[in-house]
This record gives structure tokens, sequence and C-alpha cells, in this order.
């Protein structure tokens, strides 16, 4: 019987092969930028993003299709994952702890915080974050003061409304790079 780990290989590689078949189709196939439709982003390019620990420029959309490949190299590659916030956040404000790293957001009318407190020994430059719908961010980390940094992002800025909303929603998978 297969392991756990042979299966989720498995089901990685049906995923990425998947995400190739919807590319081929979105460069000149029915629906796909040809007839119209948004190119989808070339499995090459998620790799490369999904392996890389540089920040980004803007707001990068992954294929859903290739949503579990992203993750899964993004994990391998980053210090720290958090794929959800503890099921009893309340509101928009969130805490995550992943051994001794605590990731919180505070939300206030028109900011939002994200505040992490590291434990000795890391120390990130580079925040991604993915949202369930394929958006991903990454923002520059200042360095550490006291083992805490912080960093805040407007609601009400247009460029960085969807920093934010990632922010806020629980189920936004944050990566330290």
């Amino acid at each position: 019987m297969p392991s756990d780990d042979d299966l989720r290989a498995d089901l990685v590689d049906r995923l990425a092969a998947l995400a190739l078949v919807e590319e081929s189709l979105d460069a000149g196939g029915e629906g796909g930028a040809a007839g119209g439709g948004v190119p989808a982003m070339p499995v090459a390019e998620v790799t490369r993003r999904a392996l890389s620990r540089v920040a980004f420029e803007g707001v990068a959309t992954i294929p859903i299709g290739a949503m579990p490949l992203y993750r899964a190299l993004r994990t391998q590659s980053a210090l720290v994952a958090s794929p959800v916030a503890f099921a009893a956040a309340t509101g928009k404000e969130q805490r995550r702890v992943i051994d001794d790293l605590e990731i919180r957001t505070i939300v206030e009318d028109d900011a939002v915080w994200l505040v992490l407190t590291l434990p000795e020994g890391i120390v990130p430059a580079v925040v991604e974050l993915t949202g369930a719908d394929g958006r991903s961010v990454r923002l520059p980390l200042d360095p550490p003061v006291e083992r805490i940094i912080q960093t805040g992002v407007s609601r009400t800025s247009a460029a960085e409304r969807t920093v934010a909303e990632l922010l806020e929603r629980p189920d936004t998978h944050i990566f330290l790079l």
C-alpha cells in the first residue's frame, strides 16, 4: 500500500499536469486568451515564484489548479508556513502560533497591522500572503526590534487594499521567507 507521502506526491503531480493543460488552453484554446479570457500564470512562473525569496511588486494570481503545487513548494522553501488562523479567531483579528513564533493581525478603522513575535534564530525578510482564491502578495519586512516585527497597511489605499483584505482573512496562508 502506498504511503501518504507517495499519495501526496502523486496528487501534486496530477494537479500540476492539470494546470499545464489549463495553461495550454488559455494560450489559445476555447475560452482562453484567444477567446477573450485572461491567460493563466504559466506553470514555470508558478514554480519560480514558489521557490523565490524576493518581494514582488503588486498582486499575482496563482491558478486555482496550481495552488496545491504552489503551496507545497512554498512550504518547503519558507522559514515558517501558517495555513490558517486559530478556529477561535474572532472578528477580523487573528492569532497564529507555530512553535515559539506568533503571528497576529490587529484591525483598526483605516489600517491592518501584522505583528510577528519571533523566536531566537528566525529573522524573516519577506512575508507572503496567499489567499484561497489564488491572490498572492509579498511584502518586505523591517528587521525585528527585540524579536518583534510590526508592519501596517492601509485599508483605504487602493494599492494596499488587497494586502489588508488578505491579512483579515483567517484562511490566508502566511509564509515567512
